[in-house]
């Protein structure tokens, strides 16, 4: 393995170590990710308080909890721009392959961030979630970035459940191409739901047929 410059002195300055065992060299050591209880599950998600829940389904890798591995790499990757553990991503997405493999033709649209909060965070981990995704064999359906974030809100994770339907009510609009009658929405996590539901109204009221989600972990708050 060929290691770049850049590479050899950040992790030089800022080492990695296993979020588990502390290994150095690596965000999740493999020994630890192997045990790490990832188990891909697809359900379908309860209604949203009296609100229709439009997913078809939500297929997840891991139960989310504030204290796991997945949820403590999930927030150093989005708001401390560790952008390596995006390898831990591509690891896990690839070897769920198979659990995939049923949405190889839908088109996969990652759930978008509004223009202020990306250039904030510097990019939208929905986006390389599904960049991951598209490049695994046998992928026929494209990458879509048609559904566009009108408003700047709240984040979701700051807000009572009660609040977050509303917080995102007309936040989310689809543009330009016809909408395509199969999608694949991808985001890093599946709480509530309240973000995915949402999505998926816009997307049925401009003809989607068939809507499902994708994430690494899915919990309940």
């Amino acid at each position: 393995m060929v290691v770049k410059p850049l590479d050899y002195f950040k992790d030089l300055i800022f080492p990695r170590f296993c979020i588990t065992c502390g290994k150095e060299g690596e965000w999740w050591c493999e020994r630890c990710l192997s045990k790490s209880g990832c188990n891909p599950q697809c359900s379908h998600p309860e209604n949203y308080g009296r609100n229709e829940n439009h997913l078809d389904g939500i297929l997840a890798f891991f139960n989310y909890a504030e204290d796991q591995p997945i949820a403590l790499l999930l927030k150093q990757f989005k708001y401390r721009q560790a952008f390596e553990i995006g390898d831990v991503w591509k690891k896990i997405i690839t070897a769920q392959a198979v659990s995939i493999a049923m949405y190889s033709d839908f088109t996969l649209l990652p759930v978008p961030l509004h223009p202020r909060r990306e250039r904030e965070r510097g990019f939208n981990q929905a986006e390389v979630l599904a960049r991951i995704v598209s490049e695994l064999p046998g992928r026929t359906g494209p990458i879509a970035g048609n559904l566009r974030r009108l408003r700047h809100t709240p984040r979701q994770a700051e807000l009572p459940r009660a609040e977050r339907l509303k917080n995102l009510t007309g936040a989310f609009a689809w543009q330009g191409m016809p909408v395509p009658a199969q999608v694949l929405l991808v985001d890093d996590v599946y709480t509530t739901g309240a973000t995915m539901n949402e999505c998926a109204k816009i997307l049925k009221q401009v003809g989607a047929k068939v809507v499902f989600g994708l994430v690494l972990a899915k919990g309940g708050r």
